[in-house]
């Protein structure tokens, strides 16, 4: 699946949790022939600004908000091609609190449901099920967020790639 030309707001875990995910996400992505990308949860979605525009939205949000604390927990999966397989997030009051800046900052509201994302694709439920039971549902997984990124999000997912880091 292809997006029009826009970009997103992601927070991401450190190196080394990153380093993990990846390895759980490239396993599942060569298995089902679906698009690799960066472990992340996205704070903003694809939004039609300019790269500009997005960059100094993400700067004055960045500027608003201090590190917080990020916990992955259960496994969780719908029909939605881009939450396929996902991790959830916590909805800790720091995380729901840059959620709701950064909505604010955008000019958004919309209803926020943090997760990370394991596998975009169209798989039958029974493939889904395979997925979780060989991996695991359970993650509690926690990490610092320091940072916010802008990521051009525009065309298929193996194209996506990072445009600007603001330290929190």
């Amino acid at each position: 699946m292809e997006l029009q030309p826009g970009y997103s707001l992601w927070i991401k875990p450190p190196a080394e949790i990153a380093e993990q995910l990846s390895k759980i996400m490239t396993g599942i992505s060569k298995l089902h022939n679906t698009p690799l990308f960066d472990p992340h949860i996205t704070l903003i979605p694809h939004q039609f600004l300019t790269e500009q525009e997005v960059i100094e939205k993400a700067r004055e949000i960045a500027s608003l908000l201090k590190p917080f604390t990020v916990n992955l927990t259960k496994i969780g999966h719908n029909d939605a091609y881009f939450t396929a397989l996902y991790i959830h997030a916590e909805r800790s009051a720091e995380l729901m609190n840059a959620n709701k800046v950064a909505q604010n900052t955008i000019g958004m509201d919309e209803v926020y449901m943090p997760h990370l994302t394991l596998l975009y694709g169209d798989l039958p439920l029974e493939e889904k099920q395979k997925i979780i039971e060989s991996i695991g549902d359970d993650f509690n997984i926690t990490f610092p967020i320091t940072s916010i990124y802008v990521y051009y999000t525009g065309g298929n997912p193996t194209g996506w790639h990072e445009v600007a880091e603001f330290t929190l």
